[in-house]
């Protein structure tokens, strides 16, 4: 039931969103930007779409909700598509993704597999000594600590003072650690 507008140029095929991008609802968001500049994107509709988006975000600051809204469901009925926010407030992607509690540094292991129930794998590539305390940096971007208390190689030969460099090792599992997460050292 969507409605795909779409644009065959020389250039070649456009599909255009079966929505349109509309932010006058999150004006506390647009007036905290220290600088706006407005791309109001008209092409293919008819021109009272045009002049109603004109009006709505150059009077946007002193619009009630009330007035906000009436124009906002105007571009709907006038578009006959949904006015929604998009992807950026949708998905929270005009948020810093990065994970700034880890500072830059090369990881220093990595996460081989992983089980509920059963064992997390592991490698790392530079010598420790044994205990130590880790972070593991999930590839959902999540941090998890990394702290095994009893740590074997794939035969169950347990290790007791050092971990070895580029030889699978496996511990009890670990809550919250992933599959092809980084492990970094804990200071870092």
């Amino acid at each position: 039931g969507r409605l795909f507008t779409c644009l065959d140029t020389p250039f070649g095929h456009m599909m255009f969103a079966h929505f349109h991008r509309c932010l006058a609802m999150h004006a506390d968001k647009l007036q905290a930007v220290s600088h706006m500049n407005w791309l109001i994107d008209a092409r293919g509709e008819p021109e009272p779409y045009l002049d109603t988006a004109l009006t709505l975000y150059t009077q946007l600051d002193s619009l009630s909700v009330d007035d906000c809204i009436a124009h906002v469901n105007r571009l709907a009925a006038i578009a006959n598509r949904p006015q929604k926010p998009g992807f950026f407030l949708s998905n929270n992607t005009d948020m810093d993704w990065r994970n700034d509690r880890i500072q830059a540094g090369e990881p220093i292991g990595h996460i081989i597999a992983t089980e509920k129930t059963g064992y997390t794998l592991f490698e790392l590539h530079e010598p420790l000594p044994f205990p130590c305390d880790l972070v593991c940096l999930n590839t959902d971007k999540t941090q998890k600590p990394f702290a095994p208390t009893s740590v074997w190689t794939l035969d169950d030969a347990p290790i007791e003072s050092s971990l070895p460099v580029f030889t699978p090792l496996k511990c009890p599992s670990v809550p919250g650690i992933q599959f092809k997460g980084q492990l970094y050292r804990k200071d870092t």
